[in-house]
């Protein structure tokens, strides 16, 4: 068992959001917002809790994508989601887009 509490946080239009380890919520957005360079804690700051991830030593693009998130493609650096298309190739997320091209999907 670990003390670890991971979480998703970010901005709520889905972009620049990190993983971070604090124990509650609040502490979560506090600490990204000061990552971040906010002076104050802004109300447009999401956290999402991510159990999965508390064991983990490293969070990967993949597990971002397995926890229902986004994270950047691999091929072409745009946000990539398993609800559209993406895949988790040798560990890496591909998005719908690059698999059309390569020819992975239809």
């Amino acid at each position: 068992m670990t003390d670890r509490m991971m979480w998703a946080v970010g901005p709520d239009d889905g972009e620049g959001w990190e993983a971070i380890n604090a124990q509650t919520e609040a502490g979560a957005r506090a600490q990204w917002a000061e990552q971040n360079g906010e002076d104050e804690l802004p109300d447009w700051v999401v956290a999402l809790r991510q159990e999965a991830w508390d064991e983990l030593p490293e969070i990967t693009g993949a597990d971002w994508l397995r926890a229902g998130l986004g994270h950047t493609c691999v091929e072409c650096q745009e946000l990539a989601y398993l609800a559209f298309g993406a895949r988790i190739i040798d560990g890496q997320p591909i998005c719908g887009e690059c698999l059309k091209e390569q020819g992975e999907i239809a």
